[in-house]
């Protein structure tokens, strides 16, 4: 997949959780928002992106992704910035982006927003 057609498929699955802000492309929306779920990034021609997470999912995710970058700050959270590389499981993905969802929504994923997804969570 060109790095194009990686955020373009982020795009699609971050857009489709309502009323909650997902910033595409350069990660330029405040991460301190609180719409602000996720976010991508290219460095060096590669994807990146980044989730918000509670602190009792820090060990899930460190046993889900291996290579990471957690940053924590305490004013915005823990934040999870994972490379998206071509073999990338897109499953775990958007599972771990429902879960971000979750955090910052406050609520449950909306029926019809990957609720399969929350029935491995």
């Amino acid at each position: 997949m060109t790095t194009e057609q990686i955020l373009e498929k982020l795009h699609q699955i971050c857009s489709s959780f309502p009323q909650i802000e997902f910033s595409d492309r350069d990660g330029k929306l405040d991460r301190t928002s609180d719409k602000c779920f996720a976010y991508s990034c290219v460095k060096r021609a590669r994807v990146y992106i980044s989730f918000r997470l509670v602190a009792e999912d820090t060990f899930k995710a460190l046993w889900d992704f291996g290579i990471f970058s957690f940053k924590w700050r305490f004013s915005q959270g823990v934040w999870l910035t994972v490379p998206v590389e071509e073999d990338v499981d897109w499953d775990k993905l958007q599972q771990w982006i429902a879960t971000s969802y979750q955090v910052v929504a406050g609520e449950p994923v909306m029926k019809g927003h990957y609720p399969e997804l929350l029935a491995t969570n």
